[in-house]
């Protein structure tokens, strides 16, 4: 048996350098995030996709003479030649690699004797990310599912006994405080011409529910995504639906300022820490779903709105620590931000970041055409650093990198 997968076992080599192979480990798994959080018996795993192999392989090039430094200068020279390239490994077959480090140990006790220590990482044609044509589909979809998630975990979770009175009360409370929330965003941003009437009727249709949403999950599902949906519309841009969705992010319920001392208390809570996680997933999911719309010009406006979601995203995982919210629902937020990550990947390799540079005493005019070539940025540059209409210009100067 040993013999017959010895004689099937192919010769070692690397971009056709042969050698004896005399061990080897492969290393693989998952590649994950692991968020812990202090005081916390608590850990979740978001998990990131497959690993590449790693091998870490012992090679022996052995010779005599001229033919034992050709065949040592040619495995070295291929370890060192930049890119990827094939390796055949006994027991892996023929796989695409790129090298790393190598070491060479030779002795003069064992003349014509090479050993190499090498590690190859398996790697895909170089290339990078690229944003599917239908990116903004799938974010869709991703958002309308999430949507659908939310409704169906408000259905089957919220529950207010009716002995309990002071719950009732409660959860009437919390309703009108969203309500109220939400009907801020006109005045927040009072540049918005969207579906004012549709928005404003939605408004009044849920105050007129709330005694009787209490009682009824389906129809308090119903209404509560329809009014996120309506402030949504209310922005005639991706950028006004973003600025919009950031700040209905910021409902705070407090839920965590209940103590669960009494089985009412610990029912209160639990309604309101799930209305609290459910308002905060449909903003972000708002959020994401605007970001590929928007065509960003630098690198740092990127990088802005990159924290603030991330921040978002992280908040929501860590309420979520006792999974209120299901783990198919937040695959599904976490699905979203990985596709809103891969958008921002591509837009960062067309964006301009902003550098400072610094100039004698010289005109805007002068200085813009002297880094670009014309006059095309001039009015980019005035306004990246708040210039109005400015006779001469001296010190820093912020412009676009070309």
């Amino acid at each position: 048996m040993t013999d017959t997968i010895l004689n099937s076992l192919e010769v070692a080599s690397f971009r056709g350098a042969e050698f004896l192979y005399s061990a080897g480990s492969v290393s693989a798994g998952r590649k994950t995030v692991v968020f812990e959080y202090p005081n916390k018996s608590f850990r979740v795993v978001e998990d990131l996709g497959g690993l590449l192999k790693t091998f870490q392989i012992t090679g022996i090039i052995t010779g005599r003479d001229f033919e034992y430094f050709e065949r040592r200068s040619n495995l070295i020279n291929e370890l060192e030649r930049e890119s990827d390239g094939e390796l055949i490994h006994p027991f892996f077959g023929r796989i695409n690699v790129t090298p790393q480090t190598y070491t060479v140990s030779e002795s003069p006790s064992t003349l014509g004797v090479a050993t190499f220590t090498m590690t190859f990482l398996q790697s895909r044609p170089a290339s990078l990310p690229t944003l599917s044509q239908d990116n903004s589909a799938r974010i869709n979809q991703l958002s309308a599912d999430l949507f659908d998630q939310i409704s169906a975990e408000i259905s089957a979770k919220w529950f207010v006994t009716q002995g309990f009175i002071n719950n009732v009360q409660n959860a009437i409370n919390l309703l009108n405080d969203i309500n109220r929330f939400i009907s801020l965003t006109p005045q927040l941003f009072p540049g918005l011409v969207g579906t004012l009437s549709q928005f404003f009727d939605a408004l009044n249709v849920f105050k007129d529910l709330t005694p009787r949403l209490v009682d009824s999950p389906e129809e308090l599902s119903t209404q509560l995504t329809d009014l996120y949906l309506q402030a949504d519309s209310l922005g005639t841009s991706a950028i006004d639906r973003v600025r919009i969705a950031n700040n209905l992010f910021n409902f705070d319920s407090r839920f965590d300022e209940i103590r669960t001392t009494t089985a009412g208390l610990t029912e209160r809570r639990r309604d309101t820490k799930l209305l609290d996680l459910a308002v905060n997933s449909m903003a972000l999911s708002n959020a994401y779903r605007s970001i590929p719309q928007i065509e960003f010009e630098t690198q740092d406006e990127i990088d802005l709105v990159t924290k603030a979601l991330e921040g978002q995203y992280r908040s929501i995982i860590q309420k979520n620590e006792d999974l209120t919210l299901e783990k198919d629902t937040i695959r599904t937020i976490a699905a979203m931000r990985n596709e809103v990550r891969l958008y921002f990947d591509r837009q960062g390799t067309t964006t301009s970041k902003i550098i400072t540079v610094n100039t004698k005493r010289t005109t805007l005019k002068e200085l813009v055409y002297r880094y670009y070539g014309d006059l095309d940025n001039l009015d980019t540059v005035q306004n990246l650093n708040n210039f109005a209409a400015p006779r001469f210009i001296e010190g820093d100067v912020k412009i676009l990198s070309i």
